[in-house]
């Protein structure tokens, strides 16, 4: 390997550190590829979540590696993947409009590190739409 290309890779690793660094916490809706790297441990405290399942692969299972690692909340909603996206064919409105309150509960200060704790649990069509 050339030995510019090794001083590429070695920048790039530094800025994802300082990145890292800075990042108070994060969201991840369907997180689905998170499934390739489920050896990686979040430096940073990250809340997933889950749809109510997937077509390729168990969310049931995926859920049991990440949700014992350190500073990651793991919630699984009743909706399919895509329910945050209006492009999608699996949208919903009520659960939009239901995460993205929660989201705008958030302190500014404590970013996504607690959505857990917003969103008080793992919600279904019933919570959202009584009959």
């Amino acid at each position: 390997m050339p030995e510019h290309s090794w001083i590429q890779v070695k920048d790039l690793e530094i800025t994802i550190g300082i990145i890292s660094q800075r990042i108070s916490g994060a969201a991840g809706f369907y997180s689905s590829q998170i499934r390739h790297y489920t050896d990686i441990d979040p430096s940073f405290p990250i809340c997933l979540l889950f749809p109510k399942d997937e077509r390729h692969f168990s969310v049931t299972e995926l859920i049991e590696v990440v949700e014992k690692k350190q500073n990651v909340a793991v919630l699984q909603s009743d909706f399919l993947h895509g329910f945050m996206n209006t492009d999608s064919p699996n949208y919903d409105h009520s659960a939009y409009l239901y995460y993205l309150k929660a989201l705008s509960r958030l302190p500014s200060n404590r970013c996504f590190r607690s959505l857990k704790d917003v969103v008080d649990a793992p919600i279904s069509v019933k919570a959202l739409c009584p009959q």
